[in-house]
């Protein structure tokens, strides 16, 4: 399941990937349900969020698949 900041979903976070780039953003998935990372990490990156914010369009997330994901921070938890 993906959750949505507009729902009180969405964690700070922090993506590593494994070809060495790191995005941050807002991260989607359900951090409390590991099945909700089996369709990729769902990240808003920090420029889109006033955006999605205005518009909940899912063509402003960011989708990395889980296998190009080396390891996420969550920060504020």
């Amino acid at each position: 399941m993906i959750t949505g900041i507009t729902t009180g979903g969405g964690e700070l976070a922090r993506v590593f990937l494994k070809n060495g780039e790191q995005r941050m953003g807002i991260l989607l998935n359900d951090t409390e349900n590991p099945d909700s990372f089996d369709n990729g990490v769902h990240l808003l990156a920090h420029d889109q969020v006033g955006a999605y914010l205005s518009n909940p369009d899912q063509q402003l997330v960011d989708v990395y698949p889980s296998e190009q994901v080396d390891a996420i921070d969550i920060y504020m938890k």
